[in-house]
Order: structure tokens, then C-alpha cells, then sequence
């Protein structure tokens, strides 16, 4: 893919210049290089102008709607950390750092592969969307149980309370996928975006994840501290509520 840009020089008419990169941005955007290759230093340049352009053109109403969005969608997410933080009060902050970040990069990709869909496989992903409810109630519900029993067993032999587990990175991974799997949904509400501005969205809503993580998997830590060994219980059973929250939602 070859295309020219030209250099902005005192002899070029600045409202020309515009006009010729709008038109080559817009060209550039209808035809992306999606198979092989590296874009080329001049063709990064382009993108990233593209980009700017079209970031250029939104208001301030998109950007409080689209931390709005990513605030909604994280609340399932934040109870998830405060059930971690309750299971583990003495989390170190580089493993809530973590923690928080791989619910983040869920919310942030589950948008984006919903975007996809729509545009490429919507028949399938429609049929896909029904089971939503049934996957994040199973996910949760099978490491809040898990919780809740080890939970229980503490508060039974609190001698063994300082042995218990500490969140495993595929227990981690199982709650990343349940609570963004509803995300893919938001696929449908940025259909009319164009890709750059659906990256902005899903950016925004990682960001605002990030940030709602944190907090809760703080508050959990304060409350655990406090709780003792009945922390793990009530995270055990948040992630359950969390799960079953989820699939009424969904179904009815």
C-alpha cells in the first residue's frame, strides 16, 4: 500500500493541506493493513494523525458517557476485588497492581472483540450472547464456592487460617473472563464507531476498571484485617451473589 504525503511548506495553503489529509486519513482508514507486514514510518505517521483527527471531532458529553459506561460495567469487577482483598488482607500492592490490571485489560478487550463481531461474525455472535448469563454464572459460582468452603474451613480450624491459598493466577483469569464477559454486549453500542474512536471507549473503560479495582481490592484488605478469617465466607459469597446478579440480569 503506497501513498504520498506532502510536507507543509509557507508556500501551501494550510485549508488545502487539511482537506488533502482528511481525504488521505479517510482512505487509509477504509483500508488498513489487517494480514501481513509492518506499517511503514510514514504510514504510522498517518494512523496516528488519523487517530488525532477523529479524536478531534468528539465532544465532552462522549467522553463523561464513555467513563459512565466503563463505571457501570466495572461494579461487577469491584466486588470481585473486594471479595479478593477479603480473602487476602495482606495482599501486597504490586499483586492488587495485578490484580486490577488483568480486570482492566478483560474490560478493555471485551468491547473491542464485541466491535469485531458485530462487524464481521454478528449472526454468530448474537447466538453467543445468549449463553452470556450461564458462562458468568458458572465461572463465578465455581470460584465463589470454592472460596466459601475454604472459607469455612478456617473459620472451623482457625489454626489452619494462615495457610489458606492465596489467588491463583488461573482463579484470577476465571473472574477476569466472568465479570467483562457482558462487555462483549457493548460491541452492539459502538457498532456506529469508527475503529479508533471503539479503541477510545474500551481504553476509557480499562482505565475507569483500573482505578475501581484498586479501590475495592483497598477496602477489601481494611475489612479482612478485621474479619478475620469470616473475610473468605463473605467473599465467597459475594462472588456468588456477584454471579447469580449477572444471569437474573441478563435473563430477565
Amino acid at each position: 500500500m503506497g501513498f504520498g504525503i506532502r510536507v507543509l511548506s509557507s508556500e501551501t495553503d494550510s485549508g488545502a493541506y487539511r482537506i488533502d489529509m482528511i481525504m488521505m486519513i479517510n482512505a487509509l482508514s477504509k483500508n488498513l493493513p489487517v494480514t501481513k507486514g509492518v506499517l511503514s514510518f510514514g504510514e504510522r505517521a498517518v494512523l496516528v494523525l488519523y487517530v488525532f483527527y477523529e479524536v478531534k471531532q468528539m465532544d465532552i458529553m462522549f467522553f463523561v458517557n464513555s467513563v459512565l459506561l466503563g463505571a457501570g460495567l466495572a461494579m461487577d469487577a469491584f466486588t470481585v476485588s473486594l471479595a479478593n482483598g477479603l480473602h487476602e488482607p495482606r495482599m501486597p500492592r504490586r499483586k492488587s497492581a495485578g490484580i486490577a490490571g488483568v480486570f482492566a485489560g478483560f474490560q478493555f478487550l471485551m468491547p473491542v472483540i464485541g466491535w469485531f463481531c458485530v462487524h464481521t461474525v454478528l449472526h454468530y455472535f448474537q447466538a453467543f450472547e445468549k449463553l452470556i448469563p450461564w458462562i458468568a454464572l458458572g465461572l463465578l459460582g465455581f470460584i465463589g464456592g470454592k472460596m466459601l468452603l475454604d472459607g469455612i474451613r478456617s473459620v472451623r480450624c482457625p489454626e489452619q487460617q494462615e495457610d489458606e491459598p492465596a489467588l491463583g493466577k488461573t482463579a484470577l483469569l476465571v473472574q477476569g473472563l466472568a465479570t467483562s464477559i457482558d462487555a462483549l454486549s457493548v460491541g452492539f453500542t459502538i457498532a456506529d464507531y469508527k475503529l479508533p474512536k471503539a479503541l477510545l471507549v474500551a481504553g476509557i473503560i480499562g482505565v475507569v476498571t483500573y482505578v475501581i479495582c484498586r479501590a475495592g481490592i483497598a477496602i477489601g484488605r481494611k475489612a479482612g484485617m478485621h474479619l478475620a478469617g469470616k473475610a473468605t465466607v463473605v467473599g465467597g459469597l459475594l462472588l456468588i451473589g456477584i454471579g447469580i446478579e449477572i444471569f437474573v440480569t441478563h435473563m430477565w
